[in-house]
């Protein structure tokens, strides 16, 4: 196989022989030079002038780029004065000289250049042997900056870039970020625009539970400025104490939302609603007990009274009287066969949550007990009943009433008190009616 140099050398050697066979030949021995051979101009072209033909591409092979045979026309011209041209390689791999002339020799490859250069016939292979340049679109990346122009490098490859996904955690052309998700709290918007972190606990920033600043509670995940608290809508909101619900007063939360301290009566009721108290203790007569009503406004005396009467009054069956006698104290008699009614009217009451009673008395009896009715006669004698025992001392028993025994908005009912069972002897010295968590 033979390259390119071999080729010129062989142009050069027959050159040379061409000159030494003049010199030889010319038996008129002359000095002056010798006469042109050939040209109109009269000048003698030697053949001692010889070209080398050595073909080389713009990228160092010596053939054409697509491996075809490149041919050199070596020529030898003698010019007037004895000089030879030198001679060049053109970009389509054809070597000429300064002049026209040509030999007949061609200088031919037969090898197929490869992508390296080629220098002294020595072959130089490149390192992109697959033909995708790196960098350029559909070629290998190694990050963003490694592509060409706008290209992106997306799992290895230089590609186009797409429309931008805000959220997928990367940072795409036309975002500012992209942190991967929507909170647009974080320092990084829902449209991936850089914006300032808000610091958790701040107001319009995230919260966990109660963890947000002086003056701000936390609302569905966010600080907010803590809204006025409304008392009386059942819910315990901030800066209240408790909320029933309601706008009563005299409950166990009062109308401002504040925790009351009601006491007990003597059976251990609260005293959470409108009651009404008879005392016998100091009473000279069973129809002049001494009266007692809650401090609850709005619901006072005039609001437990009967129909046409002013106030709550004593009704009496038998021969009830008083007893100034009895160990335990005075005490209001109520024999076999007798009753005590408290007469009332409930005209403005709406409903309560339950009615209790406490009696405070004793059986008048030497040997038992005494069984007490608690009824009400306008609403088919609903009621309950306690046992007293025959103590010498006090002997408080209480009991509720059923549902609406008494009835709201009802103005003419009662409280009757029956002695029916063991004695049948009650010595009564005290007894409360209280509707608890009323709403009147």
């Amino acid at each position: 196989m033979r390259n390119a140099h071999g080729t010129a050398t062989s142009a050069i050697l027959f050159g040379l022989g061409l000159v030494l066979a003049a010199c030889n030949g010319d038996d008129q021995g002359d000095s002056a030079g010798s006469e042109s051979a050939s040209g109109s101009t009269g000048e003698s072209a030697s053949a001692s002038a010889s070209a080398s033909a050595s073909a080389s591409t713009s990228d160092g092979s010596a053939s054409t780029s697509d491996g075809s045979s490149a041919t050199a026309s070596a020529s030898a011209t003698a010019s007037a004065s004895g000089e030879s041209d030198s001679t060049t390689g053109s970009s389509d791999g054809t070597a000429t000289t300064g002049d026209t002339a040509t030999t007949g020799d061609t200088a031919t490859t037969g090898d197929t250049a490869t992508t390296g250069d080629t220098t002294g016939g020595a072959s130089i292979t490149d390192t992109d042997t697959n033909g995708c340049p790196e960098g350029t679109e559909g070629c290998p990346c190694l990050g963003d900056q490694s592509c060409d122009g706008d290209l992106i490098c997306d799992a290895g490859t230089c590609v186009q870039p797409g429309e931008p996904v805000c959220g997928n955690g990367k940072v795409e052309p036309g975002e500012e970020c992209d942190d991967g998700n929507l909170d647009d709290l974080d320092g990084c918007t829902s449209e991936c625009k850089e914006a300032p972190v808000c610091p958790q606990g701040s107001e319009g920033c995230p919260c966990d539970g109660e963890l947000c600043d002086m003056g701000l509670i936390c609302m569905a995940g966010t600080c907010v400025v803590q809204p006025a608290a409304v008392c009386g809508n059942g819910k315990v909101e901030p800066g209240e104490e408790c909320d029933d619900g309601n706008n009563q007063g005299f409950d166990t939360c009062d109308n401002a939302c504040k925790k009351t301290n009601f006491a007990m009566d003597p059976c251990g009721f609260a005293e959470d609603g409108i009651w009404l108290d008879i005392e016998y203790k100091n009473a000279g007569s069973p129809y002049s007990p001494k009266w007692t009503y809650s401090a609850t406004p709005g619901f006072g005396e005039a609001q437990w009274a009967p129909k046409g009467s002013d106030w709550p009054e004593i009704n009496l069956k038998g021969a009830v009287k008083m007893n100034y006698n009895d160990p335990f104290g005075t005490v209001c008699d109520i024999g076999s066969g007798q009753w005590l009614r408290i007469m009332m009217g409930l005209p403005t009451l709406q409903s309560y949550e339950k009615a209790t009673v406490c009696l405070v008395g004793r059986s008048i009896s030497v040997g038992s007990s005494v069984t007490v009715l608690l009824e009400n006669p306008a609403n088919g004698y609903c009621g309950a009943q306690v046992s007293l025992s025959n103590s010498w001392w006090a002997d408080p028993m209480g009991a509720e009433l059923p549902k609406n025994c008494l009835t709201p908005g009802n103005d003419f009912q009662a409280l009757q008190i029956t002695p029916m069972g063991g004695s049948s002897h009650l010595g009564l010295q005290r007894a409360r009616l209280t509707f608890h968590k009323p709403v009147f």
